[in-house]
């Protein structure tokens, strides 16, 4: 209680007017002159102790004085401090009210944005989805919420159009106006998760229909399409890096001239698909189906295609340095001019599989693969077998 008399200042003023009156009895008894002529008080003359009081007062008074001098000062020291305090929790008061009105700000902008998806007008769902890509730079502790809003509202546009795809006669101006608002939530959730970096957890996309999809020159790294229907998928010149497309279907897709680096595209269906000319370092193709897939002039250096059914794959001028190619059936792959070099080939089915003038390959690979006697070699090379 704020009227506590043990914390009261006049209880404090009382006790410290007390120990002073304490001290100048000590002083007065052992150490004034009062002490010191007692016994020859009565010897003064009248006319003296007039004199004698006087200087006795003024002693005391110099004390009394100098106490109180010293209270001030340690009184000034607390109520110093006391303001300091007063301060220090007048500016934690100052910064919580401002980050409550800033988080007032957040949810107000998050609730505007998220209305505007469910606009009609194409060009207010768009700036939603721009509002929310806006909102995650500047609260970047609402990742979770504003990714999760964005995944929601793509796979719900996607299902949409999807069955506009299977109609007899679809509505044209409608799908292509789907089609803006899908690639526009695509680039706003990949520049989420960029902006978050290494904390961004990727995006759960899985299953999602982006069946004949065009998106040349579209840049989305690092998303989740395992499983995902995209079958005639089209991104000519783009980014996937580091994506997952695990159990992926892609017959037929175009991912030519695209950034797909360390993809994983294990246990996908890639027949017919194109990847021609495409960068696919360290990217894992493992138990794929690649029937007759492009891949000329592509970068697989150190991709892993353990397992991988390639027949009658396209891989003329393509770099396959130290790629693992080991158990993958391989009758009827051209390889021809293509780099070899340290390539893993031991149980792989090369079955009229085309290896003339492939660079880099040594005998002893082809010799750890099965059916290499039915492979076509150059007459150079079938010398040192």
């Amino acid at each position: 209680m704020s009227g506590n008399i043990y914390q009261s200042k006049a209880f404090k003023y009382m006790l410290f007017f007390l120990a002073a009156i304490a001290i100048l009895t000590f002083l007065e008894k052992y150490y004034s002159p009062i002490g010191k002529y007692r016994q020859l008080w009565g010897h003064i003359e009248n006319s003296q102790k007039l004199e004698f009081y006087l200087k006795t007062i003024g002693q005391m008074t110099t004390a009394f004085g100098g106490a109180m001098l010293l209270f001030n000062y340690l009184n000034a020291q607390q109520n110093t401090k006391m303001s300091e305090r007063n301060l220090i929790l007048a500016e934690k008061t100052f910064e919580a009210n401002i980050n409550l009105n800033q988080q007032r700000l957040i949810w107000e902008r998050f609730s505007v944005a998220v209305a505007k998806l469910g606009d009609e007008a194409m060009a207010v769902r768009l700036s939603g989805i721009l509002s929310l890509e806006r909102l995650n730079k500047d609260a970047a502790e609402q990742y979770a919420p504003i990714v999760e809003v964005l995944s929601y509202f793509l796979k719900e546009r996607c299902g949409v159009r999807a069955l506009l795809l299977h109609q007899d006669s679809p509505d044209r101006e409608k799908l292509v106006e789907i089609e803006i608002l899908i690639q526009a939530a695509l680039v706003a959730i990949a520049r989420c998760c960029q902006d978050r970096g290494e904390l961004a957890e990727m995006p759960d996309l899985s299953s999602i229909n982006l069946e004949s999809l065009n998106l040349r020159n579209v840049s989305i790294p690092g998303m989740n399409f395992t499983s995902a229907y995209l079958h005639k998928f089209q991104l000519y010149d783009g980014v996937l890096r580091g994506s997952s497309l695990r159990g992926a279907h892609l017959e037929l897709a175009d991912l030519r001239f695209s950034d797909l680096r360390h993809i994983d595209l294990s246990v996908a269906n890639l027949y017919k698909a194109d990847l021609s000319h495409s960068y696919l370092s360290s990217a894992s193709f493992k138990n794929a189906t690649m029937h007759e897939i492009k891949l000329h002039k592509s970068y697989l250096n150190r991709a892993n295609l353990q397992n991988a059914d390639i027949r009658y794959g396209n891989l003329r001028y393509a770099d396959m340095a130290d790629a693992n190619l080991s158990k993958a059936n391989l009758q009827g792959v051209d390889f021809s001019e293509a780099n070899l070099k340290n390539a893993n080939l031991s149980g792989a089915n090369l079955q009229e599989a085309d290896v003339s003038n492939a660079k880099g390959l040594e005998p002893s690979q082809i010799k750890a693969a099965n059916n290499w006697e039915f492979a076509i070699f150059s007459h150079a090379f079938k010398r040192r077998l």
